[in-house]
């Protein structure tokens, strides 16, 4: 009996305790969900979350400075008849800009004062940072960019225009509206404070943009990449802009070899160096296209917008090709051996490829990299009668008078362009021939004697 009693006595603790503990979560339990303040509107606002019971609004105005504050009761009177505030309502209206704060509690709670500053009522401004068609060739590619300049958002705005009549919210300060066509518009928008802005802009179409390619070099050294063009660009929206800025994308054989690039002139013209041989489409656009935006590669002021994706077909391409020489043939043949002593070993090339006409340069020892020929005066020696110049392709230049060692040829092209390669001349020992019986035989006898041979 006594251990039911305890276990009874213990159930009832426990339940007092989740009593206290419920209440005490309900005291705790006033919150604010937010607070406004609308200068245009002339009025202030908190909003309560969680609560208990009846809540309850303390305002208080101070009707001295930051520095000495004087706060006093702010009640209906002080709001000269305007009959919409009451006291304990969340909201004043109509009233004057200064510094209020409001005290709020429930059946539980008294929060701290929460302080609302209202300022002076103001003009809503922005700025249209483009308006115009992306593209001349489509009628509805039109795109306005605006910026909102001040104000709290969200900003509700309304557009108006020619077949156009729009609604909607922009939560950030910059606002993109697309798919308009050439005409006037008239915006009108409401800040987060219930200030009200209106601007009028014009969606106008550019000039149609243009373009030429003037191949300025071809590779000038077989396999090299030094080929140059100059692209000159004119119209679209560069066309009253200094500088001018043009997009140009860059494929070679079918390959991409530059995503979009801007590149920047007061007049519209630029170059691209370092090419390779091949043939070439180049895309170019103004600083305002469909493919700009998609990438992500607009210039300031056009950046930080949010933009729907669409296709619009306005790229322009240009078309060009970048020769090069052909490969480069030495075409070299060397006597295989000497005697030993002997300098009657020769050399031949035939050169062709590259420009010619050509110089070659005949040098005893070898280059440490044919493919990058640098002479090593420490061990490459310049043969007598080099240079030879003005050789023509397919013409055969002979080097005589060789003994058996390491040589190389190194050929320059009219457009300095280098060709080298390493060539060898073996040496056969001289032999001794070591009779066993002795015998007579004069020049051209067929000796059937048996011999052995010996360096």
């Amino acid at each position: 009996m006594k251990n039911i009693q305890n276990l009874i006595r213990l159930v009832l603790i426990a339940l007092f305790s989740l009593s206290a503990l419920q209440q005490n979560v309900k005291a705790q339990g006033l919150t604010v969900a937010g607070t406004l303040t609308a200068a245009c509107a002339q009025k202030i606002r908190v909003s309560i979350g969680e609560s208990e019971g009846t809540v309850n609004y303390y305002w208080e105005i101070n009707r001295g400075d930051n520095q000495n504050p004087d706060w006093q009761r702010f009640s209906r009177t002080d709001l000269s008849g305007n009959e919409d505030f009451f006291e304990d309502d969340n909201e004043l209206r109509g009233i004057d800009p200064g510094t209020y704060r409001v005290t709020v509690s429930d059946d539980n709670t008294t929060l701290s004062p929460i302080p609302l500053t209202l300022t002076e009522p103001y003009d809503l401004r922005a700025d249209i940072d483009f308006a115009g068609l992306i593209c001349r060739g489509d009628p509805n590619s039109g795109l306005a960019l605006i910026n909102f300049k001040n104000g709290p958002p969200p900003m509700d705005w309304t557009l108006t225009g020619p077949n156009t009549s729009l609604t909607g919210q922009e939560s950030g300060s910059k606002l993109a509206i697309q798919d308009l066509e050439v005409g006037t518009y008239t915006l009108d928008w409401v800040s987060g404070d219930e200030c009200t802005g209106q601007k009028s802009f014009t969606v106008v179409a550019p000039s149609e943009v243009t373009g030429s390619v003037n191949v300025i070099d071809n590779v000038s050294c077989p396999g090299g990449s030094d080929g140059q063009v100059e692209f000159t660009f004119s119209g679209g929206w560069e066309e009253n802009e200094d500088p001018k800025i043009y997009f140009t994308e860059i494929i070679r054989d079918g390959v991409l070899v530059q995503n979009w690039d801007p590149r920047s002139s007061s007049d519209g013209i630029v170059s691209r160096s370092n090419l390779e041989a091949g043939s070439y489409t180049v895309n170019y656009t103004d600083r305002i296209n469909e493919e700009l935006i998609i990438q992500n590669l607009l210039l300031s002021p056009y950046t930080n917008y949010v933009f729907e994706t669409k296709r619009f077909d306005c790229i322009k391409q240009l078309n060009f090709t970048i020769t090069e020489p052909d490969p480069f043939e030495l075409n070299s043949t060397a006597t295989v051996a000497v005697c030993q002593g002997d300098t009657n070993g020769e050399m031949a090339i035939t050169p062709s490829g590259g420009t010619p006409p050509y110089i070659l340069n005949y040098y005893e020892g070898h280059f440490d990299d044919p493919d990058n020929p640098v002479v090593d005066n420490n061990d490459m020696t310049l043969l007598s009668g080099s240079p030879t110049t003005n050789v023509s392709a397919g013409q055969e230049v002979n080097k005589t008078g060789l003994a058996a060692g390491d040589y190389a040829v190194l050929l320059e092209d009219a457009n300095g362009c280098l060709k080298a390669e390493n060539l060898n001349i073996i040496e056969n020992p001289l032999g001794q021939v070591d009779p066993i019986n002795d015998i007579t035989a004069c020049s051209g006898d067929v000796i059937n004697q048996p011999f052995t041979t010996s360096e």
